[in-house]
Parts: structure tokens; sequence; C-alpha cells
């Protein structure tokens, strides 16, 4: 399954970057196909009339709220399909979030932006050719065309690997271990919570002493993983760490190499909901054996 998907992926990658190649060649070699000059006479005697809508005083405005949606469309399929993908390499296990999944998403959101204005564009009507030249500065449609090819072929080949990247980085675990892909790692590796040398816990301060992540990190054969390291600002104790604090604790005989707590961090776990504050101060005594 691992290998189909990645190959999957892959293929998407070699697929579209092909296909924006020749299409960006197609323009530049027979650019009277895109020239459409009856369409840029209408999108002229739009510009020569154009009023302002509300407070959008130009038409590339009035149409970057028409582009949003598709954009957001776009971002909001390409993040499911990261989870959708977590999810099968991870059946069978409760997965453990992390935050490069908004990474990937958001790396191929500028690839998004400039697919909407090609979606856009190819709705072949005057205001939508008015506000897509104004939108890359294009004197001609055919210009326009090249430029959003061009741009959409630089952004989806730079982007896309961290888009991958992210949907082959996860984390998750069950009774018996956990399972892990780094973000710039081939192939998952499982676990069992016996063979787990040690746990690393820690609260992070920032320079200014500010505590802005907590750290729990796997130790095993010389490898290492934080599987809370993303889950910054608004979950610093979750419930799934402590699920596998707890599986530890049972069946595994490794040490907690715990950094004491200050008075600042206790004073920011105190601070915590009971809920948190009570994963917090139970993980922070290590294995209760």
């Amino acid at each position: 399954m691992r290998i189909f998907i990645l190959s999957a992926l892959l293929l998407i990658y070699v697929a579209v970057t092909l296909f924006l190649s020749l299409k960006l060649r197609d323009i530049i070699v027979n650019p009277a196909k895109y020239a459409h000059p009856q369409l840029v006479a209408e999108g002229d005697y739009l510009i020569a009339t154009r009023r302002p809508v509300l407070f959008f005083k130009s038409l590339s405005h009035q149409y970057g709220m028409v582009v949003l949606p598709i954009i957001l469309v776009l971002l909001a399929v390409q993040l499911g399909i990261i989870f959708l993908l977590h999810g099968l390499f991870l059946t069978g296990n409760t997965p453990i979030f992390f935050g490069t999944a908004y990474i990937g998403a958001l790396a191929s959101m500028f690839t998004d932006i400039s697919l909407a204005y090609i979606i856009v564009i190819s709705i072949k009507r005057p205001f939508f050719d008015v506000a897509a030249r104004e939108a890359v500065n294009a004197k001609s449609r055919q210009d326009c065309y090249k430029r959003l090819y061009m741009a959409s072929l630089i952004l989806f080949v730079v982007t896309f690997p961290f888009y991958a990247l992210a949907a082959n980085n996860y984390c998750g675990y069950n009774q018996d271990g956990i399972t892990y892909s780094k973000y710039f790692q081939i192939g998952a590796r499982t676990v069992r919570y016996e063979d787990i040398d040690g746990v690393q816990i820690d609260i992070h301060q920032s320079n200014n002493g500010k505590v802005d992540c907590f750290e729990y990190i796997l130790i095993c054969n010389g490898d290492s993983i934080d599987i809370n390291e993303p889950n910054t600002s608004k979950k610093f104790f979750t419930d799934e760490v402590f699920e596998v604090h707890k599986y530890i604790e049972a069946k595994g005989d490794c040490d907690a190499f715990i950094t004491p707590l200050n008075e600042i961090t206790q004073s920011f776990i105190n601070g915590m909901d009971d809920r948190e504050r009570e994963i917090a101060l139970y993980i922070f005594e290590g294995f209760h054996r």
C-alpha cells in the first residue's frame, strides 16, 4: 500500500509537470490560439467604462474575491488528501497529529493561487479576461496565459515535493507500539514499547523565557522522534501522548529523562485546565512502576 501511494504521488508529479510544460510550450509556439481578439475587445470596453463595486476599486480586486473560494476549496481538498493518506498509512493505529500536514498544504497553496487564476481565465467572459490580465500585469491574453502557466509550472515543481513529504510524515500508536515516518524518511518504522531505550521529557522555553512547546522524545536504537513537538501553542499535553506514556509505563522498562520543572514551567502547568494539568503532572513524575 505504502509503495503504491508513494509511486502514485511520483506519477502525479511527473504527469502534472509534463502537462504544464507542454501547455506552456503550446502557448509560446501558437500564441494566436490564445488571443481571442473579440473577448479582449469586450474586455477593453469594460476597462474604459469600469465602475467601482463597493470598496473594490479595480477589476483585479473584484476578481480576487472570485478566485479566493477556488483557492480555499483546492487547499481543503489537498489537506484532506494528506489526512486520508495518513489514515491509510496508519491503519489499525491511533494517529498523532503532526503540524507538518499544514506545512504541506501551505506549500501547495502558492500553486493553488496560480491554478485558480488558470481556472477562472478559462471562463471566457470579458470581466474575467480584464481582471486576469490586470492581476498578472499582462498586456495581452496570450501573455496572461503564458505568465500563469509559467508560474504554475515553477511553483508546482518547487512546492509539490514538500506536499509529498508532509503526506509521508506521520505517527500513530496502538497497544503494541509506535509507527512513524519522519519528514525525510522513506520507510516507516514500527517500535514496540518494550524496545524503547528511553524517553526524554521537557518543557521547552524560548530565549525570553516563555514556554513554547512540550517535548516527548522517544529514543530507540540511536534513533529519536518527538511525538509532541509539532503540537505547540494550544496542544502542549495531548491525550495521545498520555496514552503512549501509559503504554510505555506498563510494557516497557526504560527510564524517563526529565528536565525538572522550574518556577516558570510549574506556574505554566498550574494555569492549565484540569485535564491538561493532570496529564502534565503525571508525565513529569516519570514512569510509575
